[in-house]
């Protein structure tokens, strides 16, 4: 990461310059309640960024990337050969990234719902940049946070902000992104770490699920969840959007 893309926020958080982007700005992640349940146990999952399904995130070699293409008449040598090979070490190196993701869009959409959250256990969770921050217990990593750019042609490791780029056919997702990189520069094993966290600080609002189809069962998980987490009691909302339960 280049330093001079970025704002420092405090010690070893670090915010991309953007105009849409300060430590006031809500995000929201659409999750299952069991990472709420995990929240409420002082437990918040970071994944790798290899444990998504996106080629790009896996750190897979892509022949269709601008970085293989070279002008009919020059020869391929052993020079490109070996810049090939370390991009794609770096490929792979930058996908074992603890990675965290929320989305800029504060109205609820159905696809989002469908895709991060489509059971009837699902949950929208908002929170703000600096809420999640204040909240989670960081010490040993530096944290990056930056809005998603999207572009149609290249995202490959030429470009200067290859970790906050993806392909435009994930762009109406607006994506904030928190990468986690450990201090000591270790990579773990493991495809994801648990790390120590404050729900009440967090969480500003709790949406249940808009797929849960009977009215009954809709009160009764709406006056559940007040009860069993009676610090959030006050947070937890129904979603805006109606599904038929003849679905």
């Amino acid at each position: 990461f280049n330093l001079e893309d970025f704002y420092k926020l405090r010690h070893n958080v670090y915010l991309l310059k953007s105009p849409n982007l300060n430590v006031q700005t809500k995000i929201y992640k659409y999750t299952d309640l069991r990472t709420l349940f995990a929240l409420s146990d002082g437990k918040f999952r970071i994944s790798k960024r290899n444990s998504y399904t996106d080629c790009w995130e896996l750190g897979e070699n892509d022949l269709r990337s601008i970085e293989h293409l070279r002008p009919v008449e020059l020869p391929y040598t052993q020079q490109d050969a070996n810049l090939f090979s370390q991009r794609l070490a770096y490929r792979k190196k930058t996908s074992h990234l603890l990675t965290s993701c929320f989305t800029l869009e504060s109205a609820e959409l159905y696809s989002m719902w469908k895709c991060f959250a489509s059971s009837e256990t699902g949950i929208r969770i908002t929170t703000t940049i600096k809420d999640f921050i204040d909240s989670i217990e960081i010490s040993g990593y530096t944290i990056y946070i930056g809005e998603m750019l999207y572009n149609k042609y290249d995202v490959g490791v030429n470009n200067p902000l290859f970790l906050f780029t993806k392909k435009d056919f994930y762009s109406t997702e607006k994506e904030v992104r928190f990468y986690f990189v450990p201090n000591d520069g270790s990579i773990s094993k493991e495809t994801h770490v648990m790390l120590k966290i404050d729900a009440p600080v967090m969480i500003n609002e709790v949406l249940l699920s808009p797929f849960i189809k009977e009215s009954k069962m809709k009160g009764w998980m709406l006056k559940s969840l007040k009860s069993e987490f009676s610090l959030l009691s006050n947070k937890f909302n129904h979603s805006s959007i109606r599904v038929s339960n003849i679905l």
